[in-house]
């Protein structure tokens, strides 16, 4: 897995990551460790499993959600590309 940190000057950090056809960006607070970067990232990746599932989670769940799981893109790499 590649990560590559960025401090926003709102003072959040944008974290760029690259692991197994993935690539994605996370918005962060400062403070979050490595460790916790990468099992949120895990996390979602792992979410993904189940495509339906996982996209109609934040369309339509009627239960209280964590305001920080919207901070997360993750996208496919196309099959001819290279990860930057």
């Amino acid at each position: 897995m590649e990560i590559v940190k960025k401090k926003l000057a709102s003072g959040n950090l944008q974290i760029r990551f690259s692991i197994n056809g993935f690539y994605g960006y996370m918005l962060a607070d400062t403070n979050i460790s490595d460790l916790d970067a990468l099992e949120k990232i895990n996390r979602h990746l792992q979410a993904m499993r189940n495509p339906e599932r996982y996209l109609q989670k934040n369309l339509f769940s009627m239960a209280t959600s964590n305001p920080q799981s919207g901070t997360i893109l993750i996208f496919k790499e196309p099959a001819n590309s290279m990860a930057a």
